[in-house]
């Protein structure tokens, strides 16, 4: 039988020396604040991954992690100070501030060659002169206003021999030709300065277009090069007093939260998961972003190309939407919803609800009706397409190219739902 022969330590020690100079490298700090009753935290991060949790005590705690697997311990220390997490406060407020885009710090040190300039006018050659007008006719004859206004008419008639007795009309007519032989020629060259402005601006606008090509191909290699070399990974966590306010602005980062109160947020490229939101004053911005919201008591909404937005249980909600998605699962007293949506989904609405008033524009909604009571119900479409799956019993009728569908009997003017649409589909249960 064949025996193998021992490795040598030595040589594993060999092979295993690169690895070890790649270990986790990691940096940790921690901030505490002894704060007031209702603290107010400003968190302003990108490319982060933040975690807030509430405690029942009057203090705030921010920790941070920077860490990354796969630079050495230099080069991580040295990105870790450029990726560093501010954290200040006092008493009434405590501050979390990360840079806006480290992993692209490079950026301002690109030495891209500037836009050229737009040509001025005739660049390319001097505009021709304008052609000399022709002479006027030297003519010669006076005209007798007075005796004009004496004998009239009859004064043109005279005028009008003694000017046929002269060259006036055939100098009249010379000038004529000579008039529309210079306008030929200045049109003419009018127009090749105008070709040499045309040639002169197509050349700028392809130097343009080649360095600004130059110009985009530098920024996407040092992102890339900047990518590749920081690899840091960002974690914030934050406790807090469950009577905090938050003040958020988060860009390509994610956020998770048990709970918030009067939360003002605005999020770019973002994902933000919040299990309750309460208080009456609560504001979200998003663009290009992710939320889900388990529960909230009041809330407003600036929704544009957010795909995937999904609340819980809401009590009163106020939302504008451009083109992003929307889904509700219980709308409980009033809704205010205006704006585009790719899709619009209000899974139940609750009977003692009061106002819920819908305008949609080029979008797809879904709404189950509530069942069992007698309210005020009012539909307009325009150029739409409503399909009607409902046991209410509605009365249609037409207004020049809209189509109006309101209830019949008597219904119950405390709780009204109004839904107009253009250019939409709509599903009604």
């Amino acid at each position: 039988m064949k025996k193998t022969k021992p490795i040598s330590y030595k040589l594993m020690i060999i092979f295993l020396l690169p690895l070890l100079g790649l270990a986790q490298s990691k940096r940790e700090t921690l901030e505490t604040f002894d704060v007031d009753k209702s603290p107010v935290i400003t968190l302003d991060v990108s490319h982060a991954q933040v975690v807030v949790t509430t405690w029942n005590k009057n203090k705030i705690e921010v920790k941070t992690t920077l860490s990354s697997e796969t630079l050495s311990e230099k080069e991580a220390s040295e990105l870790f100070d450029v990726h560093e997490v501010k954290v200040l406060g006092n008493s009434n407020r405590v501050e979390v501030s990360s840079a806006n885009n480290p992993g692209v710090r490079n950026f301002a040190f690109i030495q891209s060659p500037k836009p050229p300039k737009p040509p001025k006018p005739n660049a390319g050659s001097p505009r021709p002169p304008r052609p000399p007008m022709p002479p006027r006719p030297a003519l010669e004859f006076d005209f007798d206003y007075l005796a004009f206004k004496e004998e009239g008419k009859a004064y043109l008639e005279k005028l009008k021999q003694q000017l046929n007795s002269t060259s006036f009309k055939e100098e009249m007519n010379n000038f004529r030709k000579e008039m529309m032989v210079w306008k030929d020629k200045f049109l003419k060259d009018s127009l090749k300065g105008f070709r040499s402005d045309l040639d002169s601006l197509k050349i700028y606008v392809k130097t343009f277009r080649d360095e600004a090509q130059d110009i985009f191909q530098d920024l996407k290699e040092d992102y890339e090069n900047s990518i590749s070399k920081s690899a840091v990974r960002k974690v914030i966590e934050i406790k807090v007093p469950k009577s905090a306010r938050f003040e958020v602005d988060l860009r390509h980062s994610k956020l998770e939260a048990d709970a918030m109160k009067d939360l003002t947020a605005h999020l770019r490229y973002s994902d933000f998961k919040l299990k309750d939101l309460s208080g009456e004053n609560s504001e979200i911005n998003m663009k290009y972003s992710t939320l889900r919201i388990d529960s909230a008591d009041q809330l407003s909404l600036n929704l544009v190309y957010s795909k995937k937005v999904e609340l819980g249980d809401v009590n009163k909600l106020n939302v504008k939407s451009k083109m992003s998605e929307l889904s509700i699962k219980h709308l409980r007293d009033q809704g205010l919803i205006n704006g585009s949506y790719g899709k619009l989904f209000i899974d139940a609405i609750d009977p003692d609800f009061s106002l819920i008033d819908i305008q949609l524009e080029k979008s797809t909604a879904s709404l189950k009706l509530p069942e069992n009571i007698d309210y005020r119900f009012y539909a307009k479409s325009s150029n739409s397409k409503f399909n009607l799956n409902t046991d209410l019993d509605l009365k249609m009728s037409k207004s020049f190219e809209d189509v109006i569908y309101t209830t019949t009997g008597q219904t119950n003017d405390a709780q009204i739902l109004s839904l107009s649409a253009n250019y939409s589909t709509v599903n009604l249960d």
